[in-house]
């Protein structure tokens, strides 16, 4: 479904007499298959979210190549609305806080020429879907909690019934017991939708328990990927061993240098 063959991307910043240059990705490559999930780890600043802006067809790449179906993604949210979804770390970025639950997560769907009862009976169907009752679809966002807000993030993300989504941080600002319920509705939805999912975190644990395999970003190269089973046992490269620590899916070598 998504395809990233060699993907570089490079920002520049300052004036043109003083112009400086930052590789936030380089020579990038993996492949998701419809309805399979990819969990890219790294820590901040690694280049996670610039590759899922690629993905999401919102940066063109220096270099390399990112195809949807082997059609280039650059631009395709334009030529094929509701093709691609995201969710973020923070749900309230994803809605009007003037406009209730219902008119957001309908706003999707009004480029797709639907009228205005398919479009309520696609976010009642949607709002059931992601554990929310038909109440919520009249209610502003304040009026939500942090988990219903995530729940009703996602049903905006998925309205439209996307081949490709990225959840961006997507459960990191939550309790862990909310974590726990968004990652299983993740799971749920995708295997009921079949989408592509680039789930991209920090915490190496929950990327461990969603994802399929699982690819390490450095520095804005990936330095290492394999199946998510594969991450229970130490891997051979440092810094993966030390997220693999952090994350407590293994115990700390206190004889690696520097802990």
């Amino acid at each position: 479904m998504i395809h990233l063959d060699h993907v570089s991307v490079r920002y520049r910043s300052g004036m043109p007499w003083a112009r400086t240059y930052k590789d936030a990705a380089r020579e990038a490559s993996f492949s998701i298959p419809e309805g399979s999930t990819l969990g890219l780890v790294g820590e901040s600043g690694s280049g996670k979210s610039t590759l899922g802006k690629v993905c999401l067809g919102l940066l063109r790449p220096d270099a390399g190549q990112a195809q949807l179906a082997g059609e280039p993604i650059y631009g395709i949210g334009r030529r094929r609305p509701g093709t691609l979804a995201a969710v973020l770390q923070h749900p309230e970025w994803s809605f009007n806080p003037k406009l209730t639950i219902g008119r957001s997560i309908g706003e999707p769907l009004w480029r797709t020429g639907i009228t205005r009862d398919e479009e309520i009976k696609a976010v009642v169907s949607i709002l059931e879907r992601v554990g929310l009752s038909e109440d919520y679809s009249s209610r502003l966002p304040n009026e939500l909690s942090g988990g219903q807000r995530q729940r009703a993030s996602i049903a905006r993300a998925l309205v439209t019934t996307p081949k490709f989504v990225v959840f961006d941080e997507a459960v990191s600002a939550l309790d862990v017991s909310i974590q726990a319920q968004i990652l299983n509705l993740i799971k749920e939805l995708q295997n009921e939708i079949r989408f592509a999912t680039l789930f991209i975190s920090h915490d190496l644990a929950a990327v461990r328990y969603l994802a399929h395999e699982i690819a390490v970003i450095n520095q804005g190269k990936i330095i290492a990927t394999a199946p998510a089973k594969s991450f229970y046992s130490p891997m051979a490269d440092s810094y993966v061993r030390r997220l693999q620590e952090a994350s407590g899916l293994i115990e700390v070598d206190k004889k690696e240098p520097g802990l």
